[in-house]
């Protein structure tokens, strides 16, 4: 669920570097443990 974070418009820059290959589960827990530090830094 959470790594559905990594689809925010915001973030497609950093995805769509991997978007060419299946994303692996830890290229898809890295991305959504950088959205959750981005966003805590956010606030």
């Amino acid at each position: 669920m959470l790594a559905l974070h990594g689809r925010c418009p915001k973030k497609t820059k950093k995805i769509s570097v991997t978007s060419s290959r299946p994303m692996t589960v830890d290229e898809i827990v890295a991305a959504t443990i950088q959205d959750i530090k981005s966003m805590t830094k956010e606030d």
